[in-house]
């Protein structure tokens, strides 16, 4: 299977013997393929979900719904809970995921995949006053100065998830009523682990 929208995967998979080849025909790139779906571009519906619908199309048997989810281990929600309990969240007040950062795949460009940190702590302390909540801050180990702009903004505590694990952080995502991101990796964490989102797009199509 190759998701990579190129043709280099599909002619060294060829070239060592490798009999079936399923992919994706983007701007006619599919030459190499022994199977493949036409594809525009990614639209409509998420990335995840078309990928799935290729996986679909190389099965040697009946084709079968298939939908994205993750299950996350109860050593990872130990871990989680560990982590809150060390930051003293010890109450039952509901979590926000706060995720300012995200859109790495633009490199350098980064910056105008997100959100102004200020409208970010705006929400949040908005939704703190008819729904009282903790903030969960979520990022990488190098977007910790932003989660901290944001954090010094807010009017409610918060707990700092910077550069921790995927388990780890999906089992904290799953504790959380909403995450409130840009359009990022978290994103789609948090879509397939069911948790409600409200993402912010830049000058990207949101479809």
């Amino acid at each position: 299977y190759d998701l990579s929208l190129g043709r280099e995967f599909s002619f060294f998979s060829m070239m060592i013997g490798i009999k079936k080849r399923v992919g994706f025909d983007y701007k006619g790139r599919g030459l190499f393929l022994t199977q493949k779906r036409k594809l525009k571009g990614y639209a409509e519906k998420p990335v995840a979900d078309i990928q799935l619908e290729l996986l679909n199309d190389g099965r040697v048997d009946k084709p079968v719904a298939l939908s994205l989810s993750l299950a996350v281990s109860d050593t990872a929600k130990s871990e989680a809970n560990a982590f809150l309990k060390k930051d003293g969240v010890q109450d039952d007040r509901p979590i926000l995921a706060l995720a300012p950062g995200g859109g790495k795949s633009w490199g350098q460009n980064a910056k105008y995949k997100q959100w102004d940190a200020e409208y970010f702590a705006r929400v949040s302390n908005v939704l703190n006053k008819t729904h009282p909540h903790r903030v969960c801050f979520m990022g990488d180990r190098s977007e910790e100065g932003l989660l901290r702009q944001v954090q010094s903004l807010l009017e409610t505590r918060t707990v700092m998830v910077a550069g921790e694990s995927i388990p780890v952080v999906s089992a904290l995502l799953q504790k959380a009523w909403l995450l409130l991101c840009n359009d990022g990796g978290l994103l789609h964490l948090a879509d397939a682990l069911g948790v409600k989102t409200v993402s912010i797009f830049g000058p990207v199509d949101e479809k």
